[in-house]
């Protein structure tokens, strides 16, 4: 029966006050708690465990006390530590989403010199909380270790100390950052920055340098790859709960919806523009879900191409522009080759208010785009300032726009074939759910005295513990996988 180990963890971190290594440890967690392994709390925690394991091992050697047995149990416990984070978490670290195991995985054994060995290390898939599909499911991965420690008894025969442990990791998908970037430059060579009105209440990270003025609020991690943000006019940032992170690694926003095309292919979810249709995806609740289909640049017409019940643990894929509005049912993934444009509030059968997630909610949307995600100029949308009916834009969504950006259509610059009134303010983007994007894009402008959202993100703590079906996985750089810490403790050993 394995169990989570707090109180011992616990005593762990009080006896830290004794080591020399303390002030150490520290900067190398600091160093490396966003290095795409853990998060930060489950990476500090593995540091001080084995740093302080490593510390008591070495005390206990040298003073020679009297409960071996006790003092073994506890080595034992270490080195099972050291076997998960040297063999187990290693071995997952270094594999690509696409080439992780379906089954179990044993690996070599290793151990410390002079204390013992860890055996029995091994990493396997859990299917009872994965499912039964790659695809439509969060992955969840177990890994085991045993520590030896060899005693004598008081007649000199050799006795072995074991102690097992176990970790618990998920998979992490781009739906765990409440908001990520690649690129924080726009297409027009301009940094959008945080400033006094944003807050945020998820996960932020960026790829690029992250410009900072006044006194945005960030109650997440908030990590960048650069040395620094960009302190801008009156930098004083609000880091509520976590200390910054900077020179993080990369977080790889690929350029094609790999696991989305492949889930709508297979399920005959699959919708060709042929270079010259738009689809307009409409949800209606219990209804389901109606396609329809028109040409791009002539007047819209109601041709259904596809009409089905709620879709649970599904995607649908569009090769070429698509459009989405509706109250969702279900469990399902939007993906397409061009943009996704919103025209109307996209949000949950269950949800209330100003798009407040029903917290009992089962209902999960992914919006995938290979190019742009944009909340479209439409009265609903609160076209010319508010004054044809509608106001602000509810989703309920996790959003990657592998392309460009999350964004809005008609921003009033001199050259677009619109232009609006003076100011032209539509409204607020309320999100509930997440942002991943290639560049960042602008929800508000300065043209015309203000054009544009004001923004109203919140995360959806969900994604903590699920992802849309089909999401496009986190991975660094060189495109290994990268996991979010769910338990760790001892399992109980005869």
């Amino acid at each position: 029966m394995w169990t989570p180990d707090s109180n011992f963890r616990s005593d762990v971190f009080d006896s830290l006050n004794d080591f020399e290594e303390r002030e150490a440890m520290e900067n190398s967690v600091r160093d490396h708690k966003e290095q795409g392994n853990v998060p930060i709390l489950a990476a500090m925690m593995l540091i001080f465990l084995i740093g302080a394991g490593l510390a008591y091992m070495k005390w206990a050697a040298d003073e020679g006390v009297e409960n071996r047995y006790d003092r073994a149990a506890i080595q034992a416990h270490y080195l099972a530590q050291t076997g998960i984070s040297e063999r187990g978490f290693a071995y997952l670290r270094s594999l690509e989403p696409g080439n992780l195991p379906v089954g179990r995985v044993d690996l070599l054994n290793g151990g410390i010199p002079n204390v013992g060995d860890y055996v029995d290390t091994y990493v396997m898939r859990d299917p009872e909380h994965s499912g039964g599909s790659i695809w439509n499911m969060s992955n969840y991965y177990d890994v085991y270790s045993t520590g030896v420690v060899r005693i004598h008894n008081s007649q000199g025969e050799e006795i072995p100390i074991r102690r097992t442990s176990k970790l618990k990791v998920r998979v992490r998908s781009l739906n765990a950052y409440m908001y990520l970037t690649d690129m924080e430059v726009t297409i027009f060579g301009e940094v959008i920055k945080f400033w006094t009105p944003d807050t945020l209440w998820g996960r932020v990270h960026s790829n690029d340098q992250i410009a900072i003025r006044e006194r945005p609020t960030f109650y997440g991690l908030v990590s960048t790859c650069a040395e620094d943000f960009w302190h801008g006019p009156g930098y004083n940032p609000n880091f509520v709960n976590f200390e910054p992170v900077v020179n993080a690694i990369p977080v790889l926003v690929p350029s094609e919806a790999t696991k989305v095309r492949a889930c709508a292919g297979s399920a005959g979810m699959w919708f060709d523009g042929e270079n010259r249709y738009v689809h307009r995806i409409i949800f209606d609740g219990d209804q389901g879900v109606r396609i329809y289909r028109f040409e791009v640049g002539a007047p819209e017409t109601d041709t259904l191409v596809f009409q089905a019940g709620a879709i649970y643990d599904q995607a649908m894929f569009i090769d070429g522009p698509a459009e989405l509005a509706g109250r969702v049912t279900g469990r399902v993934t939007v993906g397409a080759s061009g943009d996704i444009r919103l025209v109307d509030n996209i949000w949950y059968s269950d949800s209330y208010g100003l798009g407040v997630i029903d917290s009992n909610t089962t209902n999960v949307l992914g919006i995938v785009s290979e190019s742009d995600i944009v909340v479209a100029n439409t009265p609903e949308n609160g076209r010319e300032n508010m004054s044809m009916g509608g106001w602000d834009i509810y989703i309920n969504a996790g959003m990657v726009a592998l392309g460009e950006s999350f964004t809005f259509e008609d921003q009033n610059d001199v050259w677009e074939v619109y232009i609006g009134p003076y100011p032209d303010e539509r409204g607020a983007i309320r999100l509930w759910g997440s942002v991943a994007q290639k560049r960042r894009g602008y929800v508000h402008r300065s043209n015309h005295n203000g054009t544009g959202y004001g923004k109203d993100y919140h995360f959806d703590e969900r994604f903590l513990l699920q992802q849309p079906p089909c999401y496009p996985d986190a991975t660094d750089d060189l495109g290994h996988s990268l996991f979010d810490v769910v338990a760790w403790g001892v399992v109980n050993n005869p």
